[in-house]
């Protein structure tokens, strides 16, 4: 047999043991649906400054999207159907869900898209027709993950009612993630 052929065998031989030798394991990212089974998100509100006001969002879906080798990076998308608010009061939440407030006639959903960081959450909320700049504090107990922020409503053009409902709105997100 040539020296050629000796050759091309060889650097045949390499190749496909290249192809199928198993090599190190590269991490797949992971993604995880957050949905009302597993999530929760609602805010606190203020009535005259002081009568806290609980709400829950009861329809939305969204994922969180990660690599395991990065654990402090991951994407997250979310979007709520903002009329699926509860709350213990029924005129309450048709205020909320008022022109005056969430507008859910014009503005029925909210979407959040955020980047995490080893700080938190950074990412773009678009809420009653408007985008912005919101930044999430997030904590981990367990499998449980906590994301939390105060928005300023009239950021977002909530400016009714200036003496009824004062202006800071506490959000949290929790959800069941694996660890």
């Amino acid at each position: 047999m040539p020296v050629v052929d000796h050759v091309r065998n060889a650097v045949l031989a390499l190749l496909l043991s290249w192809a199928i030798w198993p090599g190190p394991a590269e991490a797949l990212p992971h993604s995880v649906e957050l949905d009302p089974a597993r999530t929760a998100i609602g805010f606190r509100a203020f009535a005259f400054g002081w009568i806290p006001v609980d709400g829950r969002f009861q329809h939305f879906h969204g994922t969180v999207d990660w690599d395991p080798d990065h654990p402090g990076q991951c994407t997250i998308t979310v979007a709520v159907d903002v009329r699926s608010l509860v709350l213990v009061d029924a005129r309450t939440r048709d205020f909320i869900l008022s022109r005056d407030f969430l507008d859910a006639a014009d503005w029925p959903v909210l979407t959040y898209h955020g980047l995490c960081h080893p700080q938190g959450v950074a990412g773009r909320l678009t809420l009653h027709g408007r985008t912005g700049e919101v930044r999430l504090v997030v904590t981990r107990n367990g499998g449980r993950v906590r994301a939390e922020t105060v928005l300023d409503r009239t950021d977002w053009g909530m400016t009714a009612y200036p003496m009824l409902v004062g202006h800071a709105i506490e959000i949290e997100v929790s959800a069941d993630l694996p660890e």
